[in-house]
């Protein structure tokens, strides 16, 4: 199954009980007036044009990553040395812990693609693009091959994208095959206003003829994911309330919420990447304290709290960690129970110790390497 059709499965759900809640809410109408139409017409200009600025942002979220190999454009140069080792040693961990039997299911493989792909946004595209096949080319092949697969990759995706701004600018009618993004437009009507409730009710009678997993819906998705990448240290900040990277504040901080709103349903992976935000280093922590805590609150709580000591305890190196993971242990057993504080623990001090922590956690307390079928076969 197709990488970025998983997301949109996955992600649809959530968006559309937001969805559903919010058009039950809304009066049904007998029938459409002329102004309700107008509103209409107004929703679908406005609702074409954030995804094209989100799919926008993707491509510049892209072009991003790709500076970091010394790629550019969409033609491939001499890439960082540091960098693009860093890729492949991400790419070679995914490989080496690649399941076997793929019918039974785990943890630690979507775990080790979570942390590799946040970390190496690239590398999604890979795996979307040729699976195990090009992903083994970018880890074991000599370097030039290595940063083909890369420019190869990120060209396919991009033409995908440019694909859907292209029919959200011919057709602005395209937008009603996107759930995600018709999530995120109805944030912005006013509540019980004339335009909500018109637009409310013609969404009921188009999603019954869309389908839900379109060329727009799956660029609204993977520009999406692209974008929630971004490192904290570059996430953009308004009034206080975090956004996304996009040319409109507005925007940036509804796709914020959408995402959140996703994850808080979402599943266990989910939950931990939204708690994480950008810390990619510490995506291990909050699937520790996802799965320790009794609700999200709880779990961010406790990651935000451990977020300092852990990282202290991570960089100061096997030597002299024993202070630093004292200080850790005491705090996590504030937060969670003896189990996972004892977890956390082992890992930091396994990663002071230079480890990986897609090799820690593959061998962790509470992983197994192995995967589902659509994790191993995206």
């Amino acid at each position: 199954m197709s990488t970025w059709l998983i997301v949109v499965v996955g992600g649809l759900i959530a968006v559309y009980a937001v969805l559903r809640s919010f058009m039950k809410s809304t009066p049904r109408r007998e029938g459409p007036t002329a102004d309700d139409r107008e509103a209409v017409v107004a929703f679908e200009r406005v609702a074409a044009r954030k995804g094209a600025v989100l799919i926008d942002g993707a491509r510049v979220r892209l072009q991003e990553e790709l500076d970091r190999y010394g790629v550019g454009g969409q033609q491939g140069e001499a890439a960082s040395s540091e960098a693009l080792a860093g890729l492949r040693g991400a790419a070679a961990d995914l490989i080496a812990c690649w399941p076997n039997d793929a019918l039974e299911p785990g943890e630690a493989f979507a775990f080790l693609r979570a942390s590799a792909t946040c970390r190496h946004p690239v590398l999604r595209l890979v795996l979307d693009e040729g699976g195990h096949e090009a992903l083994d080319r970018l880890a074991h092949a000599d370097a030039p091959d290595a940063l083909r697969v890369v420019v190869e990759s990120s060209r396919a995706w991009r033409e995908r994208l440019d694909a859907a701004h292209r029919r959200l600018s011919a057709s602005q009618e395209s937008v009603w095959s996107s759930l995600t993004l018709l999530g995120m437009s109805m944030m912005g009507l006013e509540p019980d206003s004339n335009a909500e409730q018109a637009v409310s009710a013609h969404a009921r009678r188009m999603l019954r003829e869309q389908q839900m997993s379109s060329e727009v819906e799956t660029a609204v998705a993977a520009s999406l994911w692209m974008l929630s990448t971004t490192p904290s240290d570059r996430r953009r900040m308004r009034a206080g309330v975090e956004r996304l990277p996009v040319e409109d504040d507005e925007l940036g901080e509804t796709a914020a919420r959408m995402l959140a709103q996703q994850a808080s349903q979402g599943t266990a992976d989910q939950r931990a990447r939204a708690i994480a935000a950008g810390r990619w280093e510490l995506l291990w922590l909050a699937h520790v304290v996802v799965s320790a805590a009794t609700d999200n609150e709880k779990a961010k709580e406790a990651f935000d709290a451990l977020i300092e000591p852990a990282t202290i305890a991570m960089s100061t190196g096997a030597e002299n960690a024993a202070q630093a993971l004292e200080a850790l242990k005491a705090l996590a057993d504030k937060h969670v129970a003896a189990e996972p504080a004892d977890r956390i623990v082992e890992v930091a001090r396994r990663l002071a110790g230079g480890e990986s922590q897609e090799q820690v956690v593959g061998g962790a307390p509470g992983f197994e390497r192995k995967a589902t079928v659509e994790t191993a076969r995206g």
